[in-house]
Order: C-alpha cells, then structure tokens, then sequence
C-alpha cells in the first residue's frame, strides 16, 4: 500500500524532469545590438543625397548582416556626433540581433560607422567602418 505523500512526490518528480527537459530544449543565444546614446539634429534643405554604387553587407557582430542594395536613394535626414544619417525609401533596413530594430544609415567621410535606431534615439556602431562607393543623387529643379 502506498502513502499519499509517496503518490505527490513522484508526480512532483515527474513534473521537474518534464520541465527540465523542455527548458534545455528551447535554450538559445541571446544577443544585443550594441547601442550608445546619441543626439539627434534633424536637418532640412540638405541636398548631399547620394545612390549606393554597390550592394554593400555592414554587420553589427551580432551575426546578422544588413545588406543595403546597389541603386538605393538615400537623404539625408539628420546629424549625430558619429556622422550623417541616411534614409531610404527604396528599402526597408532594419539591424538585427534577438530583436529587430528600424534603422537609418550613418555615413562619415564616405565610410559607414553605423545605424541610428529612431524608434531608441541610439547609435549602432558597425564592427568596422565600411568605405561605400557612391554617386551624386540628382535633385529635381524646376
């Protein structure tokens, strides 16, 4: 005959090692886009956009690459200490890690050296700056 207390114990057992063994199944890696602070000066009337010469792969260390596409438009829309930002309405361009995050380009001296975030007010450094080759984008003059 068994005791009451034996009958919960091992349902209690059994219930630890099932959770246990689901746990371990769904352990992953989290990882972060590294950010900095940064303060934002929108601009207006810049007329220094530019076309992307070539498809270009700028990566964070987070292991997930953004790839900007060759003949994207980009305009200039502000200024952080870490260069000029960038954005484009021929592509969506996002950073990712464990999350996703809306992303505009930052450019200096004709390298890339990250991602402003504007939904955190942040800056993403790349893992290196990234020379781009770019042409002028023509504005229309009526």
């Amino acid at each position: 005959m068994s005791f009451p207390g034996h009958y919960f114990r091992s349902r209690f057992l059994r219930w630890s090692v099932s959770c246990l063994l689901v746990l371990s199944g769904c352990a992953f890696d989290i990882t972060h886009v590294k950010q900095q602070p940064a303060t934002f000066a929108a601009v207006s009337g810049m007329t220094n956009g530019f076309i992307l010469s070539h498809d270009v792969k700028a990566t964070l260390g987070t292991g997930y690459p953004t790839r900007l596409k060759s003949g994207t438009r980009w305009q200039p829309v502000g200024v952080i200490a870490q260069g000029t930002v960038f954005e484009t309405k021929d592509q969506i361009v996002t950073v990712e890690a464990s999350n996703i995050h809306e992303a505009q380009l930052v450019v200096s001296n004709g390298f890339i050296t990250g991602f402003y975030l504007p939904v955190e007010k942040t800056f993403a450094p790349s893992k290196s700056p990234i020379r781009i080759e770019t042409q002028p984008l023509e504005t229309n003059r009526p």
